[in-house]
């Protein structure tokens, strides 16, 4: 198939085409995370979506595919019933099937990954019961599904919040300017201002490594589970979970005292 044009088309299809590129062996979260934004905002629908990445699943270098499935779990675990709704039509999943049969090696692995966890997610939900038939019959077929590891995480991942709007930031109950902007907290979804989301962590649980923006209170609520997991399970030196926890040690965060926090160092200013 042919690849979509880095210049040109919409902006998703631009920033499809970077992070699908045969070049890139490593995830783009950047690109995949303004992707999302893109859906979220409703700027790019998710049929549309899903129709840019349906056409590099075939493609002849598998680099590009492997990229396309990586975008389109990222979608899936960041965006929400739109996008669930998408992925578990019977037609889209039969292609799902055919690269199974088909495709290469680490494709096969992966879209049996996908398949397998899609059919934890929505265990017991009737309306996304073509999910189980798929996983049914690859199962008939003879193909092995992967074990899944964390299959709380990725029931979380997959019902990300929905962004929320407002006149003011959700912490400090300052109200939005021109130069006091709105920004969302990607891991619980309200919006704050820039001050009330200084803090930046990955979210694995939502399927993003990079580190982002979140308010403090989450910060503080991801960093405690973090600490806790890494208590449980010690992290080599130097590791990122390491490092993750390392990074997010704070003591918890009282919203009240947090908004008096802010207003005093207002005041200094």
């Amino acid at each position: 198939k042919v690849r979509m044009p880095i210049f040109g088309g919409s902006q998703f299809e631009r920033l499809l085409s970077k992070a699908t590129d045969e070049q890139v062996t490593e995830p783009d979260w950047m690109g995949m995370l303004a992707m999302c934004d893109l859906v979220r905002q409703q700027e790019t629908s998710t049929s549309s979506a899903l129709s840019a990445i349906r056409k590099l699943l075939f493609h002849r270098n598998s680099q590009v595919v492997m990229n396309s499935l990586l975008v389109l779990e990222c979608l899936v675990k960041n965006c929400g019933q739109p996008m669930h709704e998408q992925v578990t039509q019977y037609e889209f999943l039969e292609e799902l099937k055919e690269l199974v049969r088909t495709g290469y090696a680490t494709v096969r692995t992966k879209v049996l990954a996908l398949v397998a966890s899609w059919n934890e997610v929505f265990k017991g939900e009737y309306r996304y019961n073509s999910v189980k038939e798929a996983y049914d019959a690859l199962k008939v077929e003879g193909f092995q599904f992967p074990e899944l590891n964390n299959s709380e995480d990725i029931f979380d991942a997959a019902r990300a919040p929905e962004w929320e709007d407002g006149r003011m930031c959700h912490l400090c109950r300052q109200l939005f300017t021109i130069t006091k902007r709105k920004h969302h907290c990607r891991n619980c979804g309200q919006i704050f201002c820039a001050e009330c989301t200084g803090e930046r962590l990955p979210l694995p649980h939502f399927g993003i490594e990079k580190e982002v923006r979140v308010c403090s209170i989450c910060a503080s609520k991801v960093g405690s589970k973090s600490k806790d997991a890494a208590a449980a399970t010690p992290a080599a030196a130097g590791s990122s979970t390491a490092a993750t926890v390392a990074a997010s040690r704070q003591p918890p965060v009282n919203p009240q005292v947090e908004i008096e926090r802010r207003k005093n160092r207002r005041s200094w200013n």
